[in-house]
């Protein structure tokens, strides 16, 4: 976490820029291939929060948290967000426009 003169993580950003642009290149600016990358990323990061939670349960039970998520809510949560992910990976892009 190596900071600048100024206070920010340079190379975070750098190594980010790096990722966005080669996630350009592999595309070839495919704006439809690119929304499928950007929404398999999120639901990937959305479903880590929910094993995230079900970490802090079962190994941090007795850590002080002003919200709780019941277990029902959790498993359902995660569920569909799978669910999405699957949709996601195997959908396969319409044929817009005339290219």
């Amino acid at each position: 976490m190596k900071k600048n003169k100024r206070g920010s993580s340079y190379r975070i950003i750098l190594v980010f820029l790096l990722l966005t642009i080669s996630v350009l290149l592999i595309t070839k600016g495919d704006v439809k291939l690119l929304a499928g990358v950007y929404a398999i990323s999120f639901l990937s990061v959305m479903a880590l929060f929910g094993i995230g939670n079900i970490l802090l349960k079962v190994k941090r039970r007795s850590l002080p948290r002003p919200q709780k998520a019941s277990w029902l809510s959790i498993v359902v949560a995660i569920t569909a967000i799978i669910i999405a992910l699957i949709g996601n990976i195997i959908m396969k892009p319409k044929e817009g426009g005339s290219h």
